[in-house]
């Protein structure tokens, strides 16, 4: 088999060899003249995959830098007490601490109390501040989800239930290892 491809390689050979000179280098130059448009093209197209690639980077470093942020939003719900969550929700429908201090059956001082203990836990200093960095965060949460960070109370309890008579979630709000709670009040 060896020989087979030695002679019909010489062969070729062979008809080259009574090929005029100008012929090879015309062949030769054609043949260049393809591997360089090839190389041109191959060089275009690993450009394009080159930019693709490093947009689809940025991409991804943009998807993942917005879900990181969204985790850390989300964490500050799951960071809260009860009462907490309570006071979050009254506060973002707008309640006074008087108002929070007759759900919660405190006195107004207490009620201010959990406020500042909430703002606290928030890392803000007044009620707009409260609302302004807990908003997105309830906006986005799941209903399920909320149940699970706040322990029990549901994301619309202060619009459905907050101050009436059969409130199912009282028992929650009047639970005293409630400052046990992940972090304290």
């Amino acid at each position: 088999m060896k020989t087979r491809k030695a002679g019909a390689s010489m062969g070729m050979d062979a008809e080259r060899e009574g090929e005029p000179l100008e012929k090879r280098v015309e062949r030769v130059e054609i043949e260049n003249g393809k591997i360089k448009s090839d190389m041109k093209k191959l060089e275009k197209m690993v450009s394009e995959l080159a930019k693709s690639h490093a947009e689809l980077l940025t991409e991804m470093r943009a998807l993942v830098s917005g879900v990181n942020s969204a985790i850390d939003e989300m964490g500050v719900l799951h960071k809260l007490t009860v009462k907490q969550h309570a006071t979050l929700q009254m506060i973002i429908n707008g309640a006074s601490n008087r108002d929070i201090a007759e759900v919660f059956g405190v006195t107004e001082n207490t009620a201010k109390v959990h406020v500042r203990s909430l703002a606290k836990k928030l890392g803000v200093t007044s009620r707009s501040q409260i609302v302004a960095k807990a908003l997105r965060p309830m906006e986005q949460i799941t209903d399920a989800g909320y149940m699970a960070a706040s322990k029990g109370l549901p994301k619309n309890w202060a619009t459905e239930f907050c101050g009436k008579e059969d409130d199912p979630y009282r028992s929650l709000l009047a639970r005293s290892d409630d400052a046990a709670g992940p972090a304290g009040n």
